[in-house]
């Protein structure tokens, strides 16, 4: 789930937090953590945010108790380099369990670092194993995933068609930059790439449009 400028763009050149969704997009990205069982987003995210997003409504909260979730879903945070600070308020204020998603030759500096903080699951010995990872959430019962960014990750998944469905929402801004990062950021694999999506859904709320798309190879 994205949120994205009228020109393409998550984020301004310098990267920082983006705030431009209004209070539907918020209601709606609230809802759909509350059906997730795992947040997943890349460590840039983090560190511009500094936290995760939290169920907080109280139909949604008894929501995830009729299905026999946890209150808050897990968040996962993927990083290769650990550059993640641990004085931002997600280790320190938020109440939820926490994964750090690392390479095996990480694998012991990111135990020590994120030792009491953090559960490590560490898959692909120089790059990330998706396949893998995935396959660990399933195992755990975490069947939900929520993308959340940023552009280089979604990148990544789209283009090893992990991803069944997108939700964006499409602000009325423009940020312009040729350095602006854009929801995906990354080298798409020439096997994904031009891949037309099916559109599912298409609402306009107020001055933001809310549209959710279908990878083709992913419809029933």
């Amino acid at each position: 789930m994205m949120a994205m400028t009228l020109d393409g763009k998550i984020a301004t050149s310098r990267r920082e937090a983006a705030r431009f969704g209004g209070p539907e997009d918020t209601r709606r990205l609230e809802t759909q953590v509350a059906w997730a069982d795992v947040l997943l987003f890349g460590a840039a995210t983090l560190r511009a945010y500094g936290t995760t997003y939290r169920v907080k409504r109280e139909a949604l909260l008894h929501l995830r108790q009729r299905r026999r979730q946890p209150p808050q879903p897990v968040t996962a945070v993927v990083t290769s380099s650990l550059d993640i600070p641990l004085d931002m308020p997600f280790f320190t204020r938020q109440d939820v369990p926490r994964i750090v998603i690392t390479t095996e030759s990480e694998q012991d500096r990111a135990t020590t670092r994120f030792h009491g903080l953090a559960e490590v699951i560490a898959r692909g010995a120089f790059a990330v194993d998706w396949n893998a990872v995935l396959a660990e959430f399933k195992t755990r019962g975490l069947k939900r995933v929520l993308l959340l960014g940023g552009g280089h990750l979604n990148a990544e998944l789209f283009s090893l068609g992990c991803v069944d469905e997108v939700c964006l929402t499409i602000a009325p801004y423009v940020y312009g930059g040729v350095d602006a990062p854009t929801i995906a950021d990354g080298n798409l694999a020439a096997a994904c790439w031009p891949n037309e999506l099916l559109l599912r859904t298409c609402e306009l709320v107020g001055q933001e449009v809310f549209c959710t798309y279908q990878f083709e190879n992913k419809a029933l």
